[in-house]
């Protein structure tokens, strides 16, 4: 459900001496109105970006709808008020607060001839002042973009809306998304392109949470299995599909080799329902899900069942040895929480009750969820996220006033 923003407006009308003022006064009235009704509604198009910390080849284009929505609201003396705090997006609409509060950076950076697409959410600045550290996160898939981890976002946002003041960085991998390359095939391949995003933002020697998701999770393991000194303060095993075979449709007729995609409600082909089983458990994706499908894949147009790059790196993961990343891990003696849906997740409960046990993690299981509990369950996985991510950092230094 949508969150949706409150305005109050506060006009004065200029007395009537005419009946022609009068018209005009009502002309600017319903004009200011209908403006007023345009500002108020939310808006799907995403908060245009800025490229305050990334230093991209090519910035992403787009309007610069924030700051025209800023300027208007000051001309007409209108005030925004959020009554309560807004869920993260997933092709809802975004919160008018967002043009306002919330920083959005996105750019490519360049990777081995190619273009890594990095986007970063929330502001570095009010992160340091908490104290609070950010989260890179890992997409799975294989090979799908970033855009069904949206939901994650929320905890970039402002602790007024419900978020941590820390950042969120995503990147799609290249071949998906707003990448442009050849996408890389093996596990090892997808921990360079990590390994670049850390790099670029600088993180290789500052303290950052690891969230990982699905087959994502090889590519954090071989990251920690490399053994530099990094300081990685948690990780977060979010359904991890590393340590042996990794369930998908007998029969692949359409759509993502591993996922599936939605289709008819009725007499589904094999990989609709097993997408509908196991992977979330609405009849139809969420458009974040559905969006990151469409731009899966070596052609980033979708990943199509003949695709020699995500079934090359489907077979990688599946041969992936994820024991000396789960060592690594044990030794680092970070706090590692492993996340699964108890509704036909695809990692099974013995898969992810191993990999906490080998690192002396904790196992959370959300209801209702499959293979995306963050898309499912989103308010019951952002109310787990949240506290386990404050309680590694320093408190805040407190603010001293003079009297």
């Amino acid at each position: 459900s949508s969150t949706h923003s409150h305005a109050t407006t506060t006009s004065t009308t200029a007395a009537h001496t005419t009946h022609s003022g009068g018209y005009l006064v009502l002309l600017v009235s319903v004009a200011l109105s209908a403006l007023m009704a345009s500002l108020r509604g939310q808006c799907h198009n995403k908060p245009p970006t800025t490229n305050h910390t990334l230093p991209p080849v090519r910035p992403i284009p787009g309007p610069s709808r924030r700051e025209a929505l800023v300027a208007t609201v000051a001309a007409i003396g209108t005030t925004y008020v959020t009554t309560t705090p807004a869920l993260a997006w997933c092709g809802e609409p975004y919160p008018n607060w967002t043009y306002t509060d919330l920083q959005f950076n996105e750019g490519l950076i360049p990777f081995r001839g190619s273009q890594l697409f990095i986007r970063v959410v929330g502001d570095e600045k009010q992160e340091q002042k908490k104290g609070a550290f950010p989260l890179v996160v890992v997409g799975g898939g294989p090979l799908v973009s970033h855009a069904y981890l949206e939901t994650l976002e929320l905890i970039a946002a402002p602790t007024a809306y419900g978020g941590h003041d820390r950042r969120v960085v995503e990147y799609d991998p290249l071949g998906t998304g707003l990448s442009q390359g050849p996408p890389m095939d093996t596990v090892q391949g997808a921990c360079d392109e990590l390994e670049a995003v850390l790099a670029v933002l600088d993180l290789q020697g500052q303290p950052f949470h690891l969230l990982a998701h699905g087959t994502g999770c090889a590519t954090a393991l071989e990251l920690l299995a490399r053994g530099q000194n990094r300081r990685i303060a948690s990780v977060i095993l979010a359904s991890p599909l590393v340590g042996g075979p990794i369930p998908r449709p007998s029969e692949v007729s359409s759509g993502h080799f591993a996922w599936g995609v939605a289709g008819p409600e009725r007499d589904p082909p094999p990989d609709v329902q097993f997408y509908r089983d196991r992977i979330t458990k609405g009849i139809r994706p969420a458009t974040c899900v559905k969006q990151a499908l469409q731009q899966g894949g070596e052609s980033g147009a979708g990943g199509a069942a003949d695709n020699a790059a995500v079934q090359a790196m489907f077979q990688s993961v599946q041969a992936f040895d994820p024991t000396p990343g789960l060592a690594a891990l044990r030794d680092l003696g970070v706090p590692v929480l492993v996340t699964r849906g108890l509704a036909g997740d695809l990692c099974e409960e013995a898969r992810a009750r191993r990999a906490a046990e080998a690192v002396g993690g904790t196992v959370v299981e959300f209801k209702l969820a499959g293979h995306l509990p963050h898309v499912d369950a989103r308010d019951e996985y952002m109310n787990t996220l949240g506290p386990f991510l404050l309680a590694l950092e320093p408190e805040p230094a407190p603010v001293r006033k003079r009297i």
